[in-house]
């Protein structure tokens, strides 16, 4: 698998088990309809949920998640037309039911291209009591088609009726194994700071937060180019403005560009300066 295509092992660091189990049930054909991935911050849960939906697609015949069909592909450089993410917006303190409502009119389209049509919601326990009840409906009587996973830290928060019709996974925190104390959750918190200010064009914040990633080891700095493709990728299939999606398919090309360097193990530093750089220019 190209650096791209977050490796199912290395986002599941902890998990390993719980991984293991869900490739068995897959292998049966008994995967769930509905889960609700939950653990503490420092727990992989979006990772999780990525292996978990790549799965529910993938068309390989050697074990699923297979990595290396045309749907795993796809979904692990998070581009799937048929696997839609909805999270909290940054500006709000709850996932709101309208939210909730466009992700029903959302599925009773057919998928595009997979035989299912997957639905991840994170940070699904800040969900406010009309969003989860208009959600019940649909998980209630959902398309033949349709898969939701839903990931939060806090299971008490969803209403009995929502938890009783989803598997409940219980993501366990990655261990740590540099000088930062990085994990798979502060190298995706990062990369998420980054973004917001390059989307905000705030340079000098752009900048500071930059430097943190410098100081993350070689193992966890790739991690964090992958982690900022995800979240790019991401936005750019809901971002409307055409001078906005622009600006994020340059920085989409330019975090590809980074392939070739990382082959020949170019420094986190090298690289850091170039992404504040040109980041900064788009």
């Amino acid at each position: 698998m190209c650096f791209l295509e977050l490796d199912v092992k290395m986002k599941s660091q902890g998990n390993e088990k719980l991984i293991t189990r869900l490739a068995d049930t897959a292998a049966r054909g008994t995967l769930s309809h509905a889960y609700i991935v939950w653990g503490p911050e420092n727990s992989d849960k979006e990772g999780l949920a990525l292996s978990l939906a790549a799965t529910m697609v993938c068309t390989g015949s050697q074990g699923r998640p297979c990595g290396n069909c045309r749907n795993c592909v796809k979904a692990f450089k998070n581009i799937h037309p048929d696997i839609i993410t909805v999270e909290k917006q940054p500006d709000k303190r709850e996932i709101y039911v309208d939210q909730i409502r466009w992700i029903i009119s959302d599925a009773s389209v057919l998928p595009n291209e997979a035989d299912k049509k997957v639905y991840i919601i994170y940070q699904a326990d800040s969900m406010n009591v009309r969003a989860q009840n208009a959600f019940l409906k649909l998980l209630e009587e959902p398309p033949s088609y349709c898969s939701f996973i839903l990931t939060g830290t806090n299971p008490g928060s969803f209403l009995i009726t929502i938890r009783s019709r989803c598997v409940e996974l219980h993501a366990v925190p990655g261990k740590s194994t540099d000088n930062y104390e990085a994990t798979d959750s502060n190298v995706y918190e990062i990369a998420g700071h980054i973004f917001d200010c390059f989307i905000k064009k705030d340079k000098l914040s752009l900048i500071s937060e930059i430097s943190k990633a410098e100081k993350l080891d070689k193992n966890h700095f790739p991690d964090l180019i992958d982690n900022l493709y995800m979240i790019a990728a991401r936005a750019l299939k809901t971002e409307q403005n055409k001078t906005e999606r622009m600006r994020i398919y340059k920085a989409l090309e330019l975090l590809q560009s980074f392939t070739p360097m990382r082959s020949v193990n170019v420094g986190a530093g090298h690289i850091a300066g170039m992404l504040a750089v040109k980041l900064n220019s788009f």
